[in-house]
């Protein structure tokens, strides 16, 4: 367990790296499957007594911020941030344009004065008991998935803690960035063997295996063929792209759609091809396996199937 400080004690460069040194190994195991992040998070907050951390995905392709891991916050408040004041958070914005990498303190950036009278700050930082500031920094694994490691931090000791967890956050980003990384590389190999699995006995459907951004990950012998023609699909650049326009533009919103929770029944289309009716449909890829070590950012996996109208009902 990492050594807290006490009001007194003197911050040197042996207890910032002793401090590190634990917080990155806790990341490798976190980052290996051996260990959980919530571990992690955990043993930052215990850092400084009467920190909170916290992990969000600011996810450029989400309306809002998921959290994955956090420790010293209620769950019941953590619940209510995630149902409703996420959207409200005047942080978004900031985290959106700030340096990656780059250590931030809230008292010198924007202290929680500067939004004192919102309904953030009233209904959700002041419940937190006089822990009004904090320091964070932002991450970053994959294009669309930035990650958010920000910690709240008592009044009484606001000079203190950010002078102790500055330098421990520059310290051991590289680590969490590195862990992450693993695991999402994990995650990526079993989602390909999913969307794999998922291909088998879809024909005569032209079928394929697409990323959240199409990028294509796999095609089962029919889709191979078509994109051999490139009349009905075609692949620039991996990127799969349906030669009907109308139809691509309304495959962008569907998938666009279900990565951000959209509520959805039915995500079939139809559309007219060179006179040809053809029935269009998009389906997740069932997620392969449980999510290891409790914070992860999951790959997406999609299934697009198409097939004549006149031919028999889609499965």
């Amino acid at each position: 367990v990492c050594n807290r400080i006490s009001a007194v004690q003197t911050i040197n460069a042996d207890s910032i790296g002793r401090e590190a040194a634990e917080l990155g190994f806790l990341a490798e195991q976190a980052g290996m499957g051996f260990g959980c992040w919530g571990d992690f998070t955990q043993a930052l907050a215990n850092v400084v007594p009467g920190c909170f951390s916290i992990f969000m995905q600011n996810d450029n392709l989400k309306p809002a911020h998921g959290v994955f891991s956090y420790a010293g916050f209620e769950a019941e408040h953590m619940n209510r941030y995630l149902d409703y004041y996420a959207s409200l958070n005047p942080w978004n914005d900031f985290w959106s344009g700030v340096e990656v990498g780059k250590v931030v303190r809230s008292s010198e950036v924007m202290p929680a004065a500067s939004f004192g009278n919102t309904e953030f700050y009233n209904d959700w930082v002041r419940p937190l008991g006089k822990r009004d500031d904090g320091i964070g920094v932002k991450l970053r694994v994959t294009p669309d998935t930035p990650i958010i490691l920000s910690m709240q931090v008592p009044d009484r000791d606001r000079v203190q803690a950010e002078t102790f967890l500055t330098p421990i956050i520059q310290q051991i980003q590289g680590s969490v960035v590195r862990s992450i990384a693993t695991g999402y590389l994990r995650l990526e190999r079993e989602s390909k063997i999913a969307a794999a699995a998922a291909l088998v006995g879809r024909a005569p459907d032209v079928a394929f295996a697409v990323d959240r951004r199409l990028t294509l990950i796999e095609a089962n012998g029919a889709g191979e063929r078509a994109l051999s023609v490139g009349d009905l699909v075609a692949s620039r650049g991996n990127q799969l792209r349906l030669c009907c326009d109308s139809a691509q533009k309304w495959l962008e919103r569907a998938v666009a759609g279900m990565v951000s929770g959209m509520p959805s029944d039915d995500y079939r289309h139809v559309f007219l091809h060179h006179g040809q009716p053809y029935r269009i449909s998009v389906l997740r890829v069932p997620e392969h396996g449980p999510l290891q070590g409790g914070f992860l950012v999951r790959p997406y996996v999609f299934l697009l199937l198409i097939r004549a109208a006149t031919g028999p009902q889609m499965a």
